[in-house]
């Protein structure tokens, strides 16, 4: 007796705010619908933008590293390499890319030898960094291409947090208002 009572006055309870609950649980997964896809294109665009520039400007510099390892007294390949060192913002390391840029000025200026080992370093540097920028890169177009194939299913699977914290709320409030009223 005791119990159905109590079932009563919860489905009571319940059935007043049914309609709340499913338009606050719709408009939550709404508003983390629409944030999540704004935040992706953003996100997107910004980073691919700014990673595809890097790596082109890596690639570049490692060609050009390259070219000169092939012909080391070659006045003209020091000469454009420390052009594009001193052109490009993205640093490998400050003061790897200082001795390197003093040596190739040193090398096309005052014809002294290149410090081969410098180089050689530098390039490895330099492929490093672009091979981990590709795996940037591949990481952030597989979480893209995984919400441009399937929307629905990364929505959800992105929202289930928030839907989870919104039964707990209303767990705790009903518990609250079964309490208060017995």
């Amino acid at each position: 007796m005791i119990f159905d009572e109590i079932l009563k006055n919860i489905l009571k309870y319940v059935s007043n705010d049914v309609k709340f609950i499913i338009l606050l649980i719709i408009g939550i997964f709404l508003l983390n619908i629409k944030n999540i896809k704004n935040l992706i294109t953003q996100s997107e665009k910004f980073f691919i933008n700014t990673q595809e520039g890097n790596l082109k400007k890596l690639n570049e510099i490692r060609s050009a590293l390259i070219q000169l390892s092939l012909e080391p007294f070659s006045k003209s390949k020091s000469k454009e390499l420390h052009k594009l060192l001193s052109s490009n913002a993205y640093i490998i390391n400050i003061k790897a890319d200082s001795e390197l840029q003093k040596n190739l000025y040193q090398n096309y200026t005052k014809s002294k030898t290149l410090n081969e080992e410098l180089i050689l370093n530098y390039t490895i540097a330099v492929q490093k960094k672009i091979k981990e920028i590709n795996n940037i890169i591949t990481k952030n177009n597989s979480t893209y291409s995984e919400f441009k194939s399937k929307p629905i299913r990364f929505c959800i699977k992105k929202s289930l947090p928030t839907i989870c914290i919104v039964f707990v709320i209303l767990a705790i409030r009903y518990f609250a208002i079964f309490i208060y009223k017995f």
